[in-house]
């Protein structure tokens, strides 16, 4: 992220973009009071609504099940270390139970954007074998490297209360 961006770019509008632009993330889970990490594929919507898929026989969704809070790091590989950008999301996680709910295939859409395989799923006719998972953010921490070496701390968003965006 460039830091000489236009004035009316708010940092929500860069984190969404970031996001945009992003594929991967690492999800972390708690099992037995420990921190489990997973790489993860992921999807975002306009509000920073983070949507999952895993198998329906995965351990992810106990793990969900017994702790919703979660947290993920977003990241992408950049050629320029000036370019590294952090983004970590916390919140509470929920499990769409029923792979033909309007949820689900809105998952399924919002995956299939980044991931055409992922997107496919349903229409294969292999979507019960599959759960998304929605994670409502609480708090998103946003720091570049550029940041990072100027000694500027990161940005902290909470959502508001009631919200359901940042």
């Amino acid at each position: 992220m460039e830091e000489d961006m236009a004035p009316s770019v708010t940092i929500k509008d860069r984190i969404i973009q970031y996001m945009n632009q992003t594929l991967l993330s690492t999800l972390v889970t708690v099992v037995h009071g420990r921190p489990v990490s997973r790489m993860m594929l992921f999807g975002n919507d306009k509000r920073g609504t983070v949507w999952l898929c895993t198998r329906a026989d995965s351990s992810i969704l106990d793990e969900i099940r017994q702790f919703p809070h979660v947290a993920l790091s977003i990241f992408r590989e950049e050629t320029l270390l000036d370019e590294i950008v952090s983004l970590s999301v916390e919140g509470e996680a929920r499990i769409v139970e029923d792979p033909m709910d309007r949820l689900s295939l809105e998952g399924f859409d919002i995956l299939g954007r980044k991931s055409p395989r992922i997107g496919d799923i349903p229409h294969a006719g292999e979507a019960d074998r599959y759960r998304i998972v929605i994670v409502s953010p609480t708090l998103f921490r946003f720091h570049s490297w550029a940041d990072h070496v100027k000694g500027v701390p990161p940005v902290t968003l909470r959502r508001k209360s009631g919200a359901s965006t940042i």
